[in-house]
């Protein structure tokens, strides 16, 4: 009950002192500090003399997170130094520091014998993305954050850090260059002289037989290419999980490009990773940003950027055949649902003899009678592919956005059907019936209950990441730190929109003569 105590107050003292009290004690608090450490490039010189090989076993995560140079904001800098601004972050010198530490890391890592479970969190990130425009931007590791920090969080923290925009111009829409800025290439082409070089140098790097899990999280903005993850996949044996946080590409021809690399990292897990086991795909958004950059290259043809996002049907029939081998496959707007199951329609051969769980989104999901029969196909067509899943436990598909969201959800124990949305929808007679199919090959005598539900119309859906959250979707879509942070840009979001909504309307009472500045505070 003492140690439980200590634990739980961790952070009101230096805990590792109670290790000194008996050598009960000692392995007790060494478990407990150890099963989480943070590796920066300040950590990492000394990282093999902080975990030895005795308690090298109780260490079960580990956060990578690497710090990039800082840059100027072109809003704050004096307007002679904006030409000495870098232009790309990560930098050059930036990708090969991150070359050079991870040849270090996983040199190190090499050496630990496998022990159970190790998850392997990546983190990339300049100091400098939450001084100038993104002031609400948090970096933190795979844990929920807790109610202070949260708050803090939200209602900002100006004693934080030392360097801030001077003219608060993170409440008005992010210009495209600083966007492109915080979404820049890590270990891009300008680390390597060539494609065949690239592929080597990952090949050379040494085998890590200790890590079972990877986390890629939204937080880390700034884009790693799928086709180099796959390779760096392929260099943990026995990895076992895989959780990939993208955020969508904003160029049109960007996209059709990652799409390919999306493939081959598919392709590379399949050969590479056959036992993958748990595969969570989220790809992120932010309607802002389109917008953003839309207008800042409304007619040019060097940049196009799409509203929304459209996803590939290539990439939905291979993650399709990738789920055959898992057990848990959770996959957010990087393949519509439509694309997958009409993968599975078309092999009638594929069986599913270890999933447990399926989570896919759909663009059909939407108000309206013209959408009727789309969600009623999507909805038969997994009903006939959920026969071929014997253990399957739990299946949903979802849509979410600003404005809306809907899910429909099976669930095995106690068989049932539900649709839950911000709009009524009813499970008609010919999506029911399929269903009733799936339980029957079960249990002949089962009844399959059916459920309607209405979110709240009191809560107001700001993003996808709101429709997470109401329509009470699995905790393995999206890790929990993830939600919470998107959550708060969407917040940030509503508050840039009442400011502008504000200043307009104080430039209109000023212009009729209402004696009104417009340059009074808004907020």
């Amino acid at each position: 009950m003492v140690l439980d105590r200590l634990m739980k107050d961790a952070g009101s003292g230096p805990l590792g002192l109670y290790a000194t009290v008996s050598r009960e004690w000692q392995r007790l608090i060494e478990q407990h500090n150890f099963s989480r450490i943070s590796v920066n490039a300040e950590r990492l010189a000394s990282f093999s003399s902080c975990v030895s090989p005795r308690t090298q076993p109780y260490v079960k995560y580990i956060w990578f997170c690497w710090e990039l140079e800082e840059y100027e904001c072109c809003a704050c800098a004096p307007e002679e130094e904006l030409d000495e601004m870098p232009v790309d972050s990560p930098s050059r010198d930036d990708n090969l520091r991150i070359k050079t530490a991870l040849e270090t890391f996983f040199g190190l890592l090499s050496k630990w014998a496998p022990a159970g479970d190790l998850v392997l969190d990546i983190s990339v990130h300049s100091p400098s993305d939450s001084e100038h425009w993104f002031r609400h931007l948090s970096f933190e590791p795979d844990a929920t954050m807790d109610r202070e920090k949260v708050e803090k969080l939200e209602f900002g923290d100006d004693e934080g850090s030392k360097k801030k925009c001077q003219r608060r111009r993170d409440l008005v829409p992010s210009p495209e260059s600083i966007i492109s800025t915080v979404f820049g290439k890590i270990v891009d082409r300008r680390t390597f002289e060539s494609n065949a070089e690239e592929a080597r140098w990952w090949r050379e790097l040494p085998s890590v037989p200790a890590v079972t899990g990877v986390l890629l999280r939204q937080q880390t903005r700034r884009r790693w290419n799928p086709r180099s993850l796959g390779r760096m996949f392929s260099r943990f044996p026995r990895l076992q999980e895989i959780h990939y946080e993208p955020w969508r590409e904003w160029d049109r021809y960007e996209q059709k490009a990652t799409e390919k690399d999306y493939e081959s990292l598919l392709e590379s897990v399949a050969f590479a990773n056959p036992q993958v086991r748990r595969i969570t795909l989220f790809e992120n958004f932010n309607e802002s940003y389109a917008d953003a950059l839309i207008t800042g290259h409304p007619r040019s043809e060097a940049f196009q950027c799409d509203t929304s996002r459209i996803p590939s049907a290539a990439v939905g029939r291979l993650v399709a055949q990738a789920s055959l081998e898992l057990e848990h496959l959770s996959v957010s707007f990087m393949v519509d649902a439509g694309s997958f199951l009409a993968a599975c329609h078309g092999n009638s051969s594929w069986t599913w003899p270890r999933l447990k769980t399926l989570t896919l989104t759909t663009q059909v999901f939407v108000p309206g009678v013209d959408a009727l029969r789309p969600i009623a196909r999507i909805l038969e067509r997994a009903a006939a592919a959920a026969r071929k899943m014997p253990r399957l436990e739990t299946l949903h598909i979802w849509n979410g956005r600003e404005g809306l969201a809907a899910s429909f959800r099976y669930q095995a124990s106690p068989p049932s059907i539900t649709w839950r949305g911000t709009w009524p929808h009813t499970l008609r007679h010919d999506v029911v019936y399929p269903w009733k199919e799936v339980v029957y090959d079960r249990d002949p005598d089962a009844q399959l209950a059916v459920h309607h539900e209405a979110i709240d119309k009191r809560f107001v859906m700001k993003s996808h990441a709101d429709a997470v959250h109401y329509l009470n979707l699995p905790a393995a879509v999206i890790r929990p730190v993830s939600l919470q942070q998107i959550r708060l840009d969407d917040r940030v979001r509503a508050e840039r929109r009442a400011v502008e909504r504000q200043y307009m309307l104080n430039l209109i009472a000023y212009g009729s003569g209402l004696g009104v500045d417009p340059a009074v505070p808004m907020v």
